[in-house]
């Protein structure tokens, strides 16, 4: 957080504007903190996607299903490795391994928790910097 090196310098802390920003960072922190984080209670993932193809309907069918943790995608390689692009793409919270057994291989597709770990960090992270700024400033 550049914001946070701002308000530790000697040269800037006191400055009006790094004040101001001070505020304002603590105020959007402290409201991202509030925002509930809970682990995900099913297999439902996000599935906007911005491609409409065939296969990548079966791949938002598969994400939007609550029961299902795994699928096995079989295709030609154009049709796997485009689904791999439109997975790294658009984030999803998938682990994909290619299946080499029998041809055509199959993209095997796994539900992960990437998503809400990664809101995870950013929640310590968020307390770490406002602990820094409340000790320091009494925001």
């Amino acid at each position: 957080f550049r914001s946070l090196q701002l308000t530790e310098m000697t040269a800037s802390r006191d400055l009006p504007v790094v004040a101001h920003l001070r505020q304002a960072v603590s105020v959007h922190l402290r409201k991202r903190v509030a925002e509930v984080l809970e682990a995900p209670t099913d297999w439902r993932r996000e599935s906007k996607m911005s491609c409409t193809c065939q296969d990548c309907a079966q791949l938002r069918t598969f994400l939007d299903n609550p029961a299902q943790s795994k699928w096995a995608f079989k295709a030609a390689e154009g049709k796997r490795s485009h689904l791999e692009q439109i997975i790294r793409h658009q984030q999803c919270d998938l682990d994909c391994v290619t299946e080499c057994k029998s041809r055509p291989y199959f993209l095997t597709c796994t539900k992960n928790q990437a998503s809400y770990l990664k809101r995870v960090n950013q929640r310590k992270n968020d307390l770490d910097v406002l602990a820094r700024l409340t000790q320091s400033y009494g925001l």
